[in-house]
């Protein structure tokens, strides 16, 4: 029976041959550069999988926080890619929106953190 620890490893390791594959069509057509940037923000949703995978197993709110950051900057990575292969000139129209997202993020799950420890 599978927990959800090797769910979560098995996932990172996916998407970690993914990014690989991504990477090795991009060398051999490197004018196509959304695939690149599909690869990169691969990696970091491989890096906020392994980084959960870890909080789950030792919970610290700073850990959370990086976590929910990274989950929320490789979605506007692969946003930012769809971007490139539609032609959308403006990238700053998908950016500053997810970094406020972030900021509230941040700001609600630091004050819900600190209000449950006191």
């Amino acid at each position: 029976m599978l927990d959800f620890s090797s769910l979560l490893l098995a996932a990172a390791l996916s998407g970690i041959c993914l990014s690989v594959t991504m990477f090795a069509i991009w060398a051999t057509a490197p004018r196509a550069r959304f695939v690149l940037t599909v690869a990169c923000g691969i990696l970091v949703l491989v890096a906020h999988v392994i980084l959960f995978w870890r909080y789950t197993r030792e919970p610290d709110p700073l850990l959370c926080q990086i976590a929910l950051a990274l989950l929320s900057l490789g979605f506007l990575i692969i946003c930012i890619s769809a971007m490139q292969y539609l032609g959308v000139p403006d990238h700053r129209r998908a950016i500053a929106p997810t970094l406020a997202a972030m900021a509230v993020c941040a700001a609600v799950t630091s004050w819900a953190l600190t209000a449950s420890v006191s």
